[in-house]
């Protein structure tokens, strides 16, 4: 082979290669549409003043890792916003086929009726996600009973309406987040979250 027929080959690779890593790099990113706010009901665990400037809708999963992720990336910066009344948050967990623990987690949570517990409660469940999601069903029960989440609720009715939303605003994926008519797939962070924030104060 000449010399030549080298460089155009591997010149060809290194084009191919680019092309694969901006497209895996772009599709990580966060992408952000216009949308309605005002059509999501208020289902699911709310926190904060209802007339709030600002409206953070999140649909999310306890068992999904970049849940897990964005959770903790933006949990100190929308709890300040909240605290500030600057934030109305609704936190949906939405069910998917894939995450067959996450149900069982959710109908214990949802028995919590102290607004200022549970928020402490979600964040060591999405913390210790990686030990309890390989837990079995009896040992899954035990870990939430240790944790004083005896009791369960029936969400039916609660995860049919979610679902609904879904279809209707085009959640294809855990998490999306609406802030106020602006949605957001996919795991935020920090500085990401606090801009679009800040941009829906102005």
């Amino acid at each position: 082979m000449t010399k030549n027929r080298w460089v155009v080959l591997i010149g060809f690779f290194l084009f191919a290669a680019a092309l694969f890593y901006i497209f895996s790099y772009s599709s990580q990113e966060t992408t952000a549409s216009q949308h309605k706010i005002e059509s999501i009901s208020d289902t699911g665990y709310a926190f904060g003043n209802e007339t709030a400037p600002v409206k953070i809708v999140e649909f999310s999963n306890f068992e999904c890792p970049s849940c897990q992720k964005s959770h903790q990336e933006i949990k100190e910066a929308l709890k300040q916003a909240i605290d500030s009344g600057a934030v109305y948050y609704i936190f949906k967990h939405t069910s998917l086929d894939q995450f067959t623990k996450s149900p069982l987690v959710s109908e214990r949570v949802a028995s919590l009726e102290d607004d200022e517990t549970k928020p402490e409660v979600m964040d060591q469940i999405f913390q210790e996600q990686q030990s309890w999601s390989k837990l079995n069903e009896k040992e899954l029960i035990e870990y939430l009973e240790e944790m004083n989440l005896t009791q369960a609720v029936d969400l039916e009715e609660e995860r049919a309406t979610i679902q609904e939303e879904t279809k209707e605003l085009n959640v294809s994926g855990t998490p999306t987040i609406f802030v106020n008519d602006k949605k957001v797939q996919g795991a935020l962070t920090e500085k990401a979250f606090k801009k679009l924030l800040q941009s829906s104060l102005e």
